[in-house]
């Protein structure tokens, strides 16, 4: 391993800012990576470029531009991070020294285990800025949370996701169906909190079952660490739910075909399922959860 190591976030950086609009769960990939090299290896972290360019989405009127100019700051780490005027210099004329991290490669397969998940979000809460830090404190144990997520995925029939359409959005009511089954296996009117990308028109029939909130912190990151403290997550087949899923051991129920891969290790007793409907069994499980 090289002295330094640098997570790349996208093909185009210019190491004051990035040309392009992935997606924060991706780029957390090579970040997370890097990190846990880092800590492994004892090689000192490069901060990356998290700020961009966005110019599909300015030209699409997305509401979320994917800037990312206004998540991390670095004042407080858990790990030492190099900055500044020495980054550039390293970035610059020494990159034969530099160690570098890309791309999904496997996605959580490299990172996956309890104790890298634990140092991961620690380290994502150090260097949040402070704007996003009220998203820590959300506790939404008395409730089912949701993530939805609409955006620039495609719509596919029920028939195109069950045989594997990938960025698909899952149909909207199932997670109607969900939220009163749920309610029903639990005998009582459990509040749901709802993150998504989507309008509220389109949202409309998950929004007018009694006792839905439609809840954001305002950035990608604190949606996802909040959406980590869930008791239970009817996930989307996005990176986004699965971030949030790893950081916080969450038990999740989701679409056939987009739990895409299970993230904690079997003995945590984890419910990390697949459902079209809630059997006697999940239904069981989900009593539990909400009776401790």
């Amino acid at each position: 391993m090289k002295p330094y190591i640098y997570p790349q976030l996208c093909d185009i950086d210019l190491y004051i800012t990035r040309v392009g609009a992935l997606g924060l769960g991706n780029m957390l990939f090579p970040y997370s990576r890097a990190l846990l090299a880092a800590r492994d290896t004892g090689a000192q972290l490069i901060k990356p470029t998290w700020g961009s360019i966005p110019i599909g989405p300015i030209l699409r009127r997305e509401k979320d531009k994917r800037a990312y100019r206004n998540l991390f700051t670095y004042r407080q780490t858990n790990v030492p991070v190099i900055m500044g005027l020495e980054r550039l210099k390293l970035l610059l004329f020494h990159k034969g020294d530099i160690e570098v991290f890309r791309g999904m490669e496997g996605e959580f397969t490299p990172i996956l285990g309890r104790e890298n998940a634990a140092y991961i979000r620690e380290h994502l809460c150090c260097i949040l800025q402070e704007r996003n830090k009220r998203a820590l404190d959300f506790n939404p144990k008395d409730g089912i949370c949701l993530h939805v997520r609409l955006g620039d995925f495609t719509r596919g029939t029920e028939e195109e996701i069950k045989a594997g359409l990938d960025n698909a959005s899952t149909p909207i009511q199932w997670y109607v169906d969900k939220i009163k089954e749920i309610r029903e296996a639990c005998g009582r009117e459990l509040s749901a909190y709802l993150f998504s990308d989507g309008s509220d028109e389109e949202l409309f029939p998950i929004l007018d079952l009694p006792h839905v909130k439609r809840m954001s912190f305002g950035t990608a990151i604190a949606d996802i660490l909040a959406l980590s403290n869930a008791r239970l997550l009817l996930a989307s087949g996005s990176t986004f739910s699965r971030w949030a899923r790893y950081l916080g051991r969450v038990n999740t129920i989701c679409y056939p075909t987009q739990l895409k891969m299970k993230l904690t290790d079997p003995e945590e007793g984890i419910l990390e399922e697949e459902a079209e409907r809630i059997d006697d069994a999940m239904a069981a499980r989900i009593r539990i959860l909400f009776d401790r």
